[in-house]
Parts: structure tokens; C-alpha cells; sequence
């Protein structure tokens, strides 16, 4: 057989970054078939349901201890109202429970039918995942486990759903190849989590690959090889080679502090979603919590004053000799609270989010800020307010913190100092930033959000993915303003947004002026060591340079 290069689109999809090597697995996904049948025992068919119910909800909480991303479908399993639905429509029709079951999932997903949104479609594959658990239990199906995957594989499918996904035996999963998921999925966070080559692309033709085939991807470059010649396969062996030693290479920049190579200290703190993210710091010099995203705290039900308060007291401890930054949660849109009455937005993007959404539930707001200004025993304490726009919106952010800080202090609590500022990741916040400057105590550039705003383009959609150009030039000339603006004023500014850890992004956000990056923990290592063959005057000369041209192709050029 020969070998056949497949090209991806770039532009027609999504792709995490590194080289599989494996044989193939296709992966055929299925749809359970259900009967309808009526039936003049209905308690005994919701009896059935019932069980079904318990069974699943046991093997998602045993998911949760792998990966809290599965509250949700514990919630879903739980959600009284799907519960009473199905009740009421077997007792109605005198129907069996897996008609009832598919006839009531198929009425909640009629209404993600129209609604194009990443982050709701997700949702709708969560619902269809966790539903077919419960049918498959009914039915006494056993669902395919993919756990007794054994050898070096590229798992290839329309889709994973998040069960499946946690079913994988990561330690074989070279590379995964999907036609219809996203980058929010379950699947996309697991792998980019796992360092797992992934492809996402939907004019691949699942019909042209073949179970077992010697399969290489290429995430870097967006390559699919099938049956590679001898000539490939050793190009890309010695790639893999060359990386495992270049990760051993790194090793000599732990447990160090962070230098331009003429001698600047730059400070490179972490990105967090949990303090369990903590586990993993053994022989890593950080300065400090960048990034530390409440809103996951929130996304099972409004947490109690005494359980913030625990968390961030432990972070503070933790970390009491150096600042933690706190984001006051992120929600709205996509992100919902149990129990809250959560509007359904058609662009959530640009809806009801960050300080927009804590201004709508004062209350709630009003917790938080209790619980980290209790927890700030070290005065190490920096609060940050997400999507902040207008100077009017930082206004009243301040007034309430201030009343609860007074609160505090007539409760007899003593306030240790703490710093308040924003995260610009609004244009036209970003074009505000010199009298913002004013008003604030530091900027953090959040470059996710800013990249979509300024291009009017969905980061989430994978249509759209070649407009999330992190290095065009107005870009950064947008950086390199707020940059200035935050020095001339003197306040601190760092980056928390994917370009911090990008090694191409690096000298030029040093360029600008920036010295303080926020970063995922496994990119720590490789960014200390691109800083320290980086000369200020150089990279300050080299972003000049870019912001000149013209396009983002041009910058890349310039860099290489």
C-alpha cells in the first residue's frame, strides 16, 4: 500500500498542537433503538426508571473523582424536572420507561435545534450523553467501554462523548481525529489537558480511514498520514526523539528564577481553575497566582461565605509571600449557577457576563468579595474584575466593595491591604486604558476574549478559527498601548491569556513592556527558557517591527 498525505484545512477547523504515531481505531458511534410499548404496570416502568436513575448517577460520581467536569452530568441525571416528565408521561400514556425516556430527551433537544453556540451545543451532547446511560440501563445495554485500548492507537470518530472520553486509557492514546466536535468539548480539555495531538476538522471523510492502519497526525502542521512510508515514519520518530529530549533539556530551569538573557527579572505566575491545580508544583519557581478563575467554584450552586472563605485562605497560605490574583466570577452566557434563574442568550459572548452579570446579582457579588477580603490574612490579595468596559462599570464595582468592606470593619474585622484592577480583554476598554490606568491598581491583558472582540469572531467556532490570530499587528500594537499606558501610570500589567505561554507571542509581549506573565503550569518551564535567550532592546525593536505590517503571516515570518 501506498502512503497517503492528507492536507487539513486549517481554516475549516481546530487542532491542539503535537506528533501521534499509532494504528487506527475507528470509532462508530450508535444509536440506541427503543420500542413503544404500552404497558398496564406503570409503576413498575418508573421503578425501572428509578434504578436506572440511581445505577448512572453512581458511575458519574465515580467519573467527578477523575474530572469535575462531570458535575454537570450528575446534574443533569438529578434534574428533578427531566425526573417528573418522564414519570408523568408513563403514567399518562401507559407507556414502557425507554419510549418515555427517548420521547422526553428528544423534546429537550428540539429546543437546541435552531441555536447555533458552541458552548449550548455542548451542553445538548451532554444531555445526550447522560440520557443514553440512563436508556442503556433500561435496556440492559452494555455501552462500549474504550478502557482495554492496550497498544499505540489514533482513536478516529464523528465524536466523543464525555463518557467515552474518560473511558480512555490515556497512556495509548497517541492522536485523536474527530469530524463534529468542538473546542469547548469534554474531549478538546481532556487532550489539551494530556498534551494528546487532536484534529478537529468536518470535511475529513470518516469512510477514508481503515481499522489498524499505521496512522501518523501531525497537529502542528495540520498533516494526517495513513500507511506512511519508511522515509515519514523515521522523520517523524526522530521528531518525537528530539522533543523527549528537549523536554529533558528544561529540566535545568526548575527551581529557578526567570531573567532575560541582559539580566531583567521577569515574573511568570500561574493560571488556575482549582486549588487542586496546586498539586502539581513540585520543582517549579512561580511567582505567584496570575490567574485564579472563581467562577468553577459557582457552577455546581452559589458556594456559602465559609466555603469561599476556606478555599481562598488556602491559597493565600499557600502563597502568602507572594500576590494572588483573584478573577471575581466569570459568569453568564455559557457559564450558569444551579438554581439561578439563567436567561437563555443567543451570543452569550456578548451578553450578560464578568461584572455585568455580578452587578445584576449584587448579593451574590457581595459574598464573594466578603469571603476574599476575610481570607486576606497576608495582605497579598489582588481582585480582579472581569469584562470590565466603561470607567462607570469599575465605578460602581469599587463603591460595592468598599460598602463591604466597611461592613467588615464595623463587624470588628481587621482589612489587610489588597489591590484592585481589571482584566482588559474589552476593545474598548483597551482604548480606554490610559484613563482606566488612573482609576485602577493593575491591568491583566485577558488575550482570549480581547482576540474574539477585536475580530468579531467566536473563538468557540470552529468555522471561524482562522480569525484568532494571536499575532496580527493591530493586535499587538492594542498590547503594546495598554502596556504603556499601565507603565506611564505606574501600575502593574501582565498577560493571562493563551499568549503568555505562546513562545512565539513571548519576546514580543516583552517587548511591549510586559513582565509579568500567567500561565498553564506545563508551559512555565519552556517560556523561562525562551526568556532567558531574549534581550529586552531586541524584543522591544522586534514588536516596532511588527506592528508595522501587515498581517499575522508576515509577523510569523518576521519571527522565524
Amino acid at each position: 500500500m501506498h502512503e497517503e498525505k492528507i492536507t487539513v484545512n486549517a481554516k475549516k477547523g481546530f487542532n491542539t498542537s503535537g506528533i501521534g504515531i499509532g494504528n487506527a481505531l475507528k470509532l462508530n458511534s450508535t444509536e440506541l433503538e427503543v420500542e413503544k410499548i404500552i404497558t398496564n404496570d406503570s409503576s413498575l416502568e418508573i421503578e425501572i426508571f428509578k434504578k436506572a436513575i440511581n445505577t448512572v448517577s453512581d458511575d458519574i460520581k465515580k467519573l467527578i473523582a477523575i474530572s469535575d467536569i462531570f458535575e454537570a452530568h450528575l446534574m443533569i441525571a438529578n434534574d428533578p424536572i427531566f425526573k417528573d416528565r418522564v414519570i408523568n408521561y408513563i403514567n399518562t400514556n401507559k407507556v414502557n420507561a425507554a419510549y418515555a425516556i427517548k420521547h422526553v430527551t428528544n423534546s429537550y433537544l428540539e429546543t437546541f435545534k435552531n441555536i447555533y453556540n458552541p458552548h449550548l451545543q455542548e451542553r445538548k451532547a451532554d444531555i445526550i450523553d447522560v440520557t443514553n446511560q440512563i436508556l442503556a440501563n433500561v435496556l440492559n445495554i452494555e455501552l462500549k467501554s474504550l478502557n482495554n485500548i492496550n497498544k499505540d492507537t489514533i482513536l478516529i470518530a464523528n465524536d466523543l462523548s464525555p463518557s467515552e472520553t474518560a473511558s480512555l486509557n490515556l497512556e495509548y492514546i497517541k492522536g485523536l481525529i474527530l469530524f463534529n466536535s468542538g473546542i469547548t468539548s469534554h474531549t478538546a480539555i481532556i487532550a489539551k489537558l494530556n498534551n494528546i495531538p487532536l484534529i478537529i476538522n468536518n470535511e475529513l471523510n470518516f469512510d477514508n480511514f481503515k481499522d489498524n492502519e499505521l496512522t501518523i497526525i501531525d497537529a502542528n502542521h495540520n498533516i494526517i498520514y495513513q500507511n506512511p512510508n519508511e522515509d515519514t515514519l523515521n522523520q517523524y520518530h526522530t521528531y518525537l526523539n528530539d522533543q523527549a529530549y528537549y523536554q529533558s533539556l528544561l529540566s535545568k530551569y526548575q527551581n529557578k528564577e526567570t531573567y532575560t538573557n541582559d539580566n531583567k527579572r521577569i515574573n511568570l505566575m500561574l493560571n488556575i481553575n482549582s486549588i487542586d491545580d496546586l498539586d502539581k508544583l513540585d520543582n517549579y519557581q512561580i511567582d505567584g497566582i496570575g490567574l485564579f478563575r472563581t467562577e468553577f467554584l459557582f457552577m455546581k450552586g452559589t458556594p456559602s461565605l465559609e466555603l469561599q472563605e476556606s478555599i481562598y485562605r488556602k491559597l493565600f497560605n499557600r502563597f502568602k509571600d507572594q500576590s494572588v490574583t483573584i478573577r471575581t466570577f466569570d459568569l453568564g452566557g455559557d457559564k450558569t449557577i444551579k438554581g439561578l434563574n439563567n436567561p437563555l442568550e443567543e451570543n452569550p459572548f456578548l451578553g450578560v457576563r464578568g461584572i455585568r452579570f455580578a452587578l445584576k446579582n449584587e448579593d451574590i457579588f457581595k459574598i464573594q468579595i466578603k469571603a476574599l477580603l476575610k481570607a486576606n490574612t497576608f495582605g497579598n490579595l489582588n481582585i480582579m474584575l472581569p469584562m470590565i468596559a466603561t470607567t462607570e462599570e469599575f465605578d460602581t464595582s469599587k463603591r460595592i466593595i468598599k460598602d463591604v468592606e466597611n461592613e467588615l470593619i464595623n463587624e470588628g474585622y481587621q482589612i489587610n491591604p489588597y489591590k484592585l484592577g481589571i482584566m482588559i480583554e474589552v476593545p474598548i476598554a483597551a482604548l480606554n486604558a490610559n484613563k482606566l490606568a488612573k482609576k485602577v491598581d493593575f491591568f491583566s491583558i485577558g488575550t482570549n476574549d480581547l482576540i474574539q472582540y477585536l475580530f468579531a469572531a467566536d473563538r468557540m467556532n470552529t468555522n471561524l478559527s482562522y480569525l484568532y490570530q494571536s499575532l496580527h499587528p493591530s493586535l499587538l500594537s492594542l498590547i503594546k498601548m495598554v502596556a504603556s499606558a499601565a507603565n506611564e501610570n505606574n501600575i502593574e500589567v501582565s498577560v493571562c491569556g493563551e499568549m503568555a505561554g505562546d513562545l512565539f507571542a513571548v519576546p514580543l509581549l516583552l517587548g511591549a513592556g510586559i513582565k509579568n506573565l500567567s500561565m498553564s503550569i506545563s508551559r512555565v518551564l519552556s517560556v523561562r527558557e525562551k526568556i532567558s535567550n531574549t534581550n529586552l532592546l531586541e524584543a522591544s525593536n522586534l514588536l516596532n517591527e511588527a506592528i508595522t505590517l501587515s498581517s499575522e503571516d508576515e509577523v510569523i515570518k518576521l519571527i522565524k
